[in-house]
């Protein structure tokens, strides 16, 4: 799996570091409503993924409200909200086939979500320098 990660940071890191902290933020206030709202809509024609919406939005959620960044309780660093986002994109990913509905509509909002997700953290600039190579950083963060 370290060669994965490891592919995966060089294309990371050739990704401009443009959005800051209260547009990422943002993001993911958003991203947690949005799949909270498919949630509630799931509920009487797929219950697994209602509550794998409720899941993800959870977790989404969580990251954001403990940030240290606009509208965060400032409990964690930016970089480790970033870190932490990574791990919430791939739960979401995963979610489906854990749950069961992985070859159903539904699945594929949180395959895009997912997407937006890990593009999102691609793309942030968690240092505040706006340089390219940030999963150095990422890896790093602690606390």
């Amino acid at each position: 799996m370290n060669w994965l990660n490891r592919i995966s940071n060089m294309a990371v890191d050739r990704l401009p570091s443009t959005v800051s902290p209260g547009a990422h933020m943002a993001f993911d206030y958003g991203l947690a409503a949005a799949t909270a709202g498919f949630a509630f809509l799931c509920l009487r024609r797929n219950k697994a993924a209602a509550v794998a919406g409720f899941i993800a939005a959870g977790a989404q959620l969580t990251n954001a409200l403990i940030a240290d960044a606009p509208g965060g309780a400032r409990l964690t660093s930016f970089p480790l909200h970033g870190r932490i986002d990574r791990g919430n994109a791939a739960l979401i990913a995963a979610l489906p086939r854990f749950m069961g509905f992985a070859g159903e509509p539904e699945s594929r909002y949180f395959y895009a979500a997912a997407a937006a997700s890990s593009l999102l953290t691609g793309v942030t600039d968690y240092t505040g320098t706006g340089d390219r190579a940030q999963s150095a950083a990422l890896a790093a963060a602690r606390d």
